[in-house]
């Protein structure tokens, strides 16, 4: 079995997808360097310029599943 020189990543990396509609994070273990595919959006994301450094800063999701969770959170805080 011959190894293409772009399939060699065994790290987990934490991206963020570029699409401002979408802006899908997630920890990418793929074998890929240099692209991977949004799970979400399903768009090409380049794995160096869409590294998130900080991963316990980050929300995995879309904004819609994000802001729907915080809309959540809100209502159940005006409840009490």
């Amino acid at each position: 079995m011959t190894i293409a020189h772009n399939e060699i990543n065994l790290k987990q990396t934490w991206l963020r997808c570029p699409n401002s509609e979408c802006q899908y994070a997630w920890l990418y273990s793929g074998r890929f360097l240099y692209y991977a595919t949004c799970p979400s959006c399903r768009r090409n994301v380049k794995i160096q310029e869409n590294k998130i450094e900080s991963p316990q800063s980050v929300q995995v999701g879309t904004k819609d599943q994000i802001a729907a969770v915080a809309n959540t959170q809100t209502s159940r805080e005006a409840d009490e």
